[in-house]
Order: C-alpha cells, then structure tokens, then sequence
C-alpha cells in the first residue's frame, strides 16, 4: 500500500501545451508535448502514448497535469522530463487529466 508520504512526495503540477508533434522512431506511438509549467518550474517536455484519443493540433493550448518530479527518461533519442498523468481504460488508451476550469500554470495539485 502507498502512503500519504508517498503521495506528498509527487509534485504534480498544471501546466499548458505549448508545442505538440509526433515523436518519430518510437517503439510505441507517442507525442511530444513542450508544456509550459509557469515561471517557477518553465517549460519542460514529455513524451506520451496517447495518439489513440488526441493529435497533435488538438493538444496545443491546453491545460494538463503532470508529475514533474520524476528523472528525465530517454524515449527515441528524446529527453522526457515529466509524466503527463490520465486514466487508461485499456492498455493502448489514455484519458488525459485535466482542470475543468483554466487555472494559472504551474498549480500544484494536491
């Protein structure tokens, strides 16, 4: 079982998409995502599996969460930096999380 510090120990933040494109030579198919995190974390870069509900164009200008805390991770050559976090009704599907009401980048979630 996890633990409340365990929990506290994830910074998720909000952040806006502000660059979105295809992430060539993945195993799997990804996008990645530049997001800009606001002026205490700025802008960092993600890659994330989640061609089956959304393109590119789709995602820009819109809000996500994200851990921004992990280490970066190496996915085709590209520096992933945080971990764009969404429910997975299958395996090969992502339902990104999301405000329902726009807030100011670089909120914490908690």
């Amino acid at each position: 079982m996890a633990t409340i510090d365990d929990f506290i120990a994830l910074d998720m933040r909000v952040g806006t998409v502000i660059e979105a494109s295809y992430l060539e030579g993945a195993r799997k198919p990804a996008i990645k995502l530049c997001i800009d995190f606001g002026e205490t974390i700025g802008k960092k870069y993600s890659s994330a599996q989640i061609t089956k509900r959304y393109t590119p164009d789709a995602l820009l200008q819109t809000q996500v969460i994200a851990i921004v805390n992990f280490p970066p991770r190496r996915i085709a050559g590209f520096k992933s930096e945080v971990l764009v976090i969404g429910g997975m009704p299958t395996e090969d599907d992502v339902v990104l999380l999301r405000p329902d009401a726009h807030v100011d980048n670089g909120v914490k979630i908690g």
